[in-house]
């Protein structure tokens, strides 16, 4: 007996993320860490368990800011930055991906909300980042000269007004 019915199946699924500067897109960061997660289905779950997230990967950002995660199935992931570039401030919440399979064309879709990219090496998924600021230097040195000239003023206007409450009381 024969079949004419041949299946084919892609294995794994993959992304690439470049991590950039907000303002500067095209300055890429180097040093970004992040865990990606995947959520474990429902039906997996433990009795009392509303979610439940399992280690996926892990990546550090290069030189020119990727990172990628390979060897992906299908369901819903997120990746958390754990650790900023130096001088950046960390991502404040995880990032949702979702992995599809289109059952028609055999290939996955990979889908990060509100980013247009392919998500290969060549368009990968934008993943911005904001400086952090320093706050100007309250003190330091010069403030001592202020202190000391205040508290001097203050004892000017103590001593005068001691001298004009004594002609008064004296009556002189």
């Amino acid at each position: 007996m024969e079949s004419n019915f041949v299946s084919a199946q892609i294995l794994f699924a993959g992304f690439t993320i470049r991590k950039v500067d907000v303002t500067e897109t095209d300055q890429a960061l180097r040093g970004a860490k992040f865990k990606l997660e995947k959520q474990v289905q429902k039906e997996d779950l433990e009795k009392g368990q509303e979610e439940l997230w399992e280690a996926a990967g892990e990546g550090t950002s290069d030189q020119s800011g990727l990172i990628s995660f390979k060897h992906l199935t299908e369901g819903i992931y997120r990746l958390t930055e754990i650790e900023a570039p130096e001088g950046y401030s960390l991502a404040k919440r995880p990032i949702p991906v979702e992995i599809t399979l289109n059952r028609e064309t055999m290939e996955y879709v990979i889908t990060i909300k509100d980013n247009e990219h392919a998500g290969n090496r060549e368009d990968p998924f934008l993943i911005t980042n904001h400086k952090t600021y320093e706050l100007p230097n309250a003190g330091g040195r010069g403030i001592y000269w202020y202190s000391i000239g205040g508290t001097l003023l203050m004892l000017a206007g103590a001593l005068i007004l001691y001298r004009n409450k004594r002609k008064e009381v004296l009556g002189g």
